[in-house]
């Protein structure tokens, strides 16, 4: 994880930069004259340099520069990027909460108008990236940011980016987390460490869609260990994909 303290002067490839305050892990809110408050994304580097996370969220941003502006409305834009003898970091336009965050603000679930337009907004954001020929590889709530107040908050952008991949790469990912939130979301192929398509993404997005509705359509088995548990819930989204389960919207 990278450290930096208030007021540290970082010289990017196009605009110089004063760190504000840390937002997270390795994330900063920096200040310049022409675009005001945006964020700093940083990765440290290595030896071996293995997790190129950040490497490919700055090439998905730089073929959505270039893209016609109506196929790129919700994602975020790129500022600037650059490599120093520590880190590698790019600059991106700044975002409201995720999803996820407003859930735990309100401490309640959405309405179903709310989840409506939720599903809207994240289908046509996903899309943009599958035509941009990306895969996301992980589709959950809190990926998801609504825009900046006080305008901006009915559009709903991506605003994370940490295992997206080229469609041509090898997308098979790592040995799924413990984390029970992340099986829940996660696609029965990437549950059983398969490569990630962009089926996958729809089958996420689905699962997602479903928990912002009604907490209640799958049994998360947090009383199991992990392996058990991802067992467990791999047959809840079989049977719901062969509607056999009344949580499945599958079915007529």
């Amino acid at each position: 994880q990278v450290s930096l303290e208030q007021g540290t002067i970082i010289r990017g490839k196009r605009l110089t930069y004063i760190v504000d305050e840390e937002l997270g892990a390795n994330r900063f809110t920096v200040l310049t004259p022409q675009y005001g408050r945006t964020v700093m994304r940083l990765e440290k580097i290595t030896e071996t340099d293995r997790l190129q996370r950040l490497n490919n969220e700055l090439s998905l941003l730089m073929t959505a520069e270039n893209a016609p502006p109506e196929h790129r409305t919700h994602l975020l834009r790129l500022y600037d990027f650059c490599v120093t003898a520590d880190f590698k970091f790019l600059v991106a336009s700044r975002v409201g909460p995720s999803i996820e965050d407003l859930q735990y603000k309100f401490g309640a679930m959405f309405g179903p108008r709310t989840v409506r337009h939720i599903a809207a907004e994240t289908l046509k954001a996903i899309r943009e990236v599958h035509e941009l020929g990306y895969v996301l590889r992980d589709v959950r709530p809190s990926i998801f940011n609504i825009g900046p107040s006080p305008f901006g908050e009915k559009c709903i952008y991506i605003g994370t980016y940490n295992r997206v991949a080229y469609k041509g790469a090898n997308n098979k990912p790592k040995r799924t987390r413990p984390h029970v939130r992340v099986a829940l979301y996660a696609s029965r192929a990437r549950l059983r460490e398969r490569e990630c398509t962009i089926r996958d993404d729809y089958e996420s997005w689905l699962y997602m869609v479903m928990d912002l509705y009604d907490q209640r359509w799958i049994r998360d088995e947090q009383g199991l260990g992990r392996e058990e548990r991802v067992v467990e819930i791999l047959k809840q989204k079989d049977a719901i994909m062969r509607c056999e389960s009344p949580a499945s919207p599958l079915c007529p």
